[in-house]
């Protein structure tokens, strides 16, 4: 799979994860596909900008629910039909991004190190996601890195 840029990323606070480094797939830039109403327009908004802003610490879709004031159902709802994606996948796929930032800028050598400061419980799991995104596994990246391809 290519890699993509978000296009907003205006609520991102570290500077690992500028608008130049977090690459991620393309649906969270596309329009919804069917009408939002403003209320759910700035639920989402709240939502992904509280999920951008806790990328490294353990948060979970209780604490989205509790920051934007609408139920599970509800915000899983709106992220399928605007994003097509649950802010549960949203919030993985970030943090792919961000780890592939950190790999990138030669930050980390470890994808142990990588999977525990994202909050993946299973570095499998994590090398995994990484991998259908970047197309190679987070070790090859850095093996990659440290040769200087």
């Amino acid at each position: 799979m290519s890699e993509k840029l978000h296009t907003d990323h205006s609520t991102l606070s570290d500077p690992a994860l500028s608008k130049d480094a977090v690459q991620t797939d393309n649906r969270y830039a596309r329009p919804p596909s069917r009408k939002v109403t403003r209320a759910a327009q700035h639920q989402l908004q709240a939502a992904e900008q509280y999920i951008r802003a806790n990328i490294y610490n353990p948060i979970t879709i209780a604490d989205i629910t509790a920051h934007t004031g609408i139920n599970i159902r509800a915000l899983q709802r709106l992220f399928r039909k605007h994003y097509d994606a649950t802010p549960v996948q949203m919030l993985a796929n970030l943090r792919i991004a961000a780890a592939h930032a950190m790999i990138r800028d030669e930050q980390v050598t470890s994808v142990r190190h990588l999977a525990a400061k994202f909050h993946f419980s299973n570095p499998g799991r994590f090398s995994k996601l990484f991998r259908k995104i970047y197309s190679r596994t987070p070790s090859d990246h850095i093996r990659a890195i440290n040769r200087g391809q």
